[in-house]
């Protein structure tokens, strides 16, 4: 076999447990996904590639190992696919919008809220104005997330507003990605006491959600949200039904060894 057809094979392998490391990551089953990423990062390494494809799977491995919580593996990774972005010669605003997205996600999870607002808007710095894209759309909820967390709640609902318009342009109203951020901006209006505005957000949430083939960890967490709601407005039937489907999720993922 000659060397062009030797690197051709080994990209083919790359590109597919690329998308086999994220089909696994999407589903909870952070663990595969991990394997599936460094295997991956072989083939990157066998061919001397250290281009944007080394920084995305640099950048895939680092949100594994986040979902596991070991940040610390993560943190180097982080930074140096960002270092490797900030350097290209194509300078891909996706590209480093995702980087500084996920690094400041990393810290958030952390509790270094200070670390992760400035890499928010950095990653917000990329767009013009009137852009619509996912990207946008992914650092806009989070920046709801934050500021919620923070305990600005009524500062994080104009994000999860932003974020959810986006959605619904960019995805429809059907799609998980609109679900989640209703899920969010329920929660977020819940804990300002706006009940009567969050719950039909935490029904349409979890009703899209509940459609998914497949794994549904998502649905679990918009349903433990939604529980809390729930328990607050006192609406005892609606929790005892709730409960139960919680339940029978999370006895499906732990009968899932990967999961």
């Amino acid at each position: 076999m000659t060397k062009k057809k030797t690197e051709s094979k080994k990209l083919t392998e790359w590109n597919m447990l690329m998308w086999l490391g994220q089909a696994t990551y999407e589903e909870g089953k952070y663990k595969v996904a991990e394997m599936k990423f460094k295997k991956a990062l072989n083939c990157l390494e066998e061919l001397n590639i250290t281009d944007e494809r080394l920084a995305s799977n640099l950048n895939s491995l680092a949100l594994c190992y986040c979902a596991q919580g070991n940040h610390k593996k993560s943190d180097a990774l982080y930074q140096k696919a960002i270092k490797i972005d900030e350097t290209s010669v194509i300078r891909d605003r996706v590209a480093l919008s995702v980087d500084f997205n996920n690094l400041a996600t990393h810290y958030r999870n952390q509790g270094k809220y200070d670390r992760a607002e400035p890499l928010y808007q950095k990653a917000l710095s990329y767009w013009d104005e009137h852009d619509v894209n996912p990207e946008i759309a992914s650092v806009l909820n989070n920046l709801g997330i934050l500021y919620c967390q923070m305990g600005e709640c009524s500062v994080g609902e104009s994000f999860f507003q932003k974020a959810l318009s986006m959605e619904r342009r960019i995805y429809g109203k059907e799609s998980k990605e609109y679900a989640q951020t209703a899920v969010n901006l329920a929660s977020n209006l819940c804990m300002q006491g706006k009940c009567e505005e969050a719950e039909p957000l935490f029904e349409e949430g979890t009703r899209i959600f509940g459609y998914q083939i497949g794994p549904r960890p998502e649905l679990a967490d918009a349903l433990e949200l939604y529980l809390d709601y729930l328990k607050k407005s006192h609406q005892d039937e609606k929790v005892d039904k709730v409960s139960q489907r919680i339940d029978k999720l999370r006895k499906k993922k732990k009968g899932n060894p990967y999961g």
